[in-house]
C-alpha cells in the first residue's frame, strides 16, 4: 500500500527525517493482511448486528490485477488514484482512457483464467499468497 513515511522523505529538506522517513517505510500491516482482517471482522459470525459490511481497499492499486486480487480478498469497492493521475499529467484525457481500458482487459482476464463470469464470482476464486514479515 501507501507508504507515508517514505512520501514524507520526500516533503523534508532534513537528512535526519528523511533517514527516520526511510527506516520506517515498511512498518505497518500489509494492505492484503489488513483486508483480510477486516474481511474476517466484518463478516464473521462475532460481527455486531448493524455492522457495515461494505470494504473499500486503496492504496497502492496500481493494476487491474491489484483490483482483482483485492476483490478476490474480500473488497466490494476498490480505488486506485496513481495511474489515473499519472497518465492524465503524461498524456492527457487518451491516456487515461488506455489506462481505463488496461485495467478493464486485466479485469477480464483474471475472471477469465479463474472462471468467473464476473467480479461477484471472482470474490470466492482463490488465492494464493506470500507469507511475509
Amino acid at each position: 500500500g501507501t507508504s507515508w513515511s517514505k512520501i514524507e522523505t520526500f516533503r523534508t529538506d532534513s537528512w535526519v527525517q528523511q533517514l527516520t522517513g526511510l527506516r520506517l517505510a515498511d512498518w505497518g500491516v500489509p494492505s492484503a493482511d489488513s483486508l483480510v482482517a477486516a474481511t474476517q471482522e466484518l463478516r464473521g459470525t462475532n460481527a455486531p448486528a448493524g455492522t457495515p459490511k461494505t470494504i473499500i481497499a486503496s492504496g497502492g492499486i496500481r493494476t487491474g490485477l491489484e483490483v482483482a486480487k483485492a476483490v478476490a480478498l474480500g473488497a466490494d469497492l476498490v480505488a486506485s488514484a496513481l495511474p489515473f493521475l499519472k497518465a492524465a499529467s503524461e498524456g492527457g484525457f487518451d491516456a487515461v482512457v488506455l489506462t481505463i481500458r488496461q485495467f478493464i482487459d486485466e479485469l477480464r482476464t483474471i475472471c477469465f483464467v479463474t472462471g468467473s463470469k464476473n467480479l461477484s464470482e471472482l470474490r470466492h476464486a482463490l488465492v494464493s499468497r506470500k507469507e511475509t514479515l
